[in-house]
């Protein structure tokens, strides 16, 4: 059998990532069947995608818990690298960033955490508890398109309907060995389940009941990257307007997937980015949809290093 062409690659990689984005367990030999492709193939390519980081997840994250809140906390501070690595050893956070843009440090972690005791503390810019995460399916458009897609969509804005993203907290009732399920498979809810039924004792049944759960407590990621992660700069917006679903829609045409969640009253845009032309056309867009009224307020910035503890 002859070689597959890049272009050939890359339209079995997207293939092969949107069986996995609807359904994350898919078996080998199920996305085999549906795609027409030996299971070998399948395999290999999937392989292939998961070193090249073209596929990451998919992965589960909580939904927001009305026990537990997490905060979001947009910072300033004098020398953000510097503080960076003090913050990074504080165990009561979940995500910290370094961003050069608007603001310069990025912080999630439990409510309260007082900054002031860090160097070069300046203020805090803003906080908010954090909203059900959303990642919606990469498109298979190329850059070029989406931008002229992107463009053409925002001059159709008058005829957006105005609507607020609402997240519903959730008490998650899991025992010990739930929540340990929860931590061996969020980073990859594809792992296979019988090197723990064997190291510990692990029920299959009460595992299986575990996964029946998690649409109800969780939400699952499975991220595309057509040229691999590291080939692309992540772009964070904060972004305050009326019509968030019309941007989340406007923004899943991008051929990389984004993110989106709430902080307090606005909406958090993580969007992966590599051509200077989309750079330009995405700029054209976020600077329209401001002059439409659309946005009523946003920051900006590029995430340039970050720590997520294990």
């Amino acid at each position: 059998m002859p070689a597959l062409s890049e272009m050939e690659k890359k339209e079995r990689y997207y293939e092969i990532f949107c069986q996995i984005y609807e359904e994350p367990r898919r078996q080998i030999y199920e996305i085999s069947k549906a795609l027409g492709i030996y299971r070998k193939s399948v395999s290999r390519a999937l392989q292939e995608m998961l070193d090249q980081e073209i596929l990451v997840g998919p992965q589960l994250r909580l939904k927001p818990m009305r026990k537990k809140p997490k905060i979001y906390y947009i910072l300033d501070f004098d020398d953000p690298f510097r503080v960076f690595e003090e913050l990074r050893k504080n165990k009561n956070l979940t995500y910290v960033g370094v961003v050069f843009g608007d603001f310069p440090v990025v912080a999630a972690g439990d409510p309260g955490i007082d900054f002031d005791e860090y160097s070069g503390f300046k203020e805090m810019l803003f906080s908010g508890e954090r909203g059900e995460i959303y990642t919606p399916k990469a498109s298979s458009l190329g850059w070029e398109e989406c931008g002229r897609r992107i463009l053409e969509e925002i001059k159709k804005s008058d005829t957006w309907r105005k609507s607020t993203w609402v997240s519903e907290p959730v008490d998650i009732p899991w025992d010990h060995q739930e929540w340990e399920f929860f931590l061996e498979f969020c980073g990859d809810i594809r792992r296979k389940i019988a090197p723990l039924v064997r190291e510990q004792d692990v029920s299959f049944r009460k595992f299986y009941e575990w996964l029946n759960t998690l649409d109800q407590y969780t939400t699952t990621h499975t991220w595309f990257y057509p040229e691999g992660y590291a080939t692309y700069t992540t772009y964070l917006f904060l972004f305050k307007t009326k019509y968030e679903h019309a941007l989340r829609d406007l923004f899943s045409l991008l051929p990389t997937t984004p993110m989106f969640f709430k902080v307090g009253s606005y909406l958090m845009t993580l969007l992966h980015i590599r051509t200077d032309l989309l750079i330009i056309d995405l700029s054209k867009a976020i600077y329209t949809l401001k002059e439409r009224s659309i946005l009523e307020d946003f920051y900006k910035g590029i995430v340039v290093w970050h720590f997520r503890p294990p």
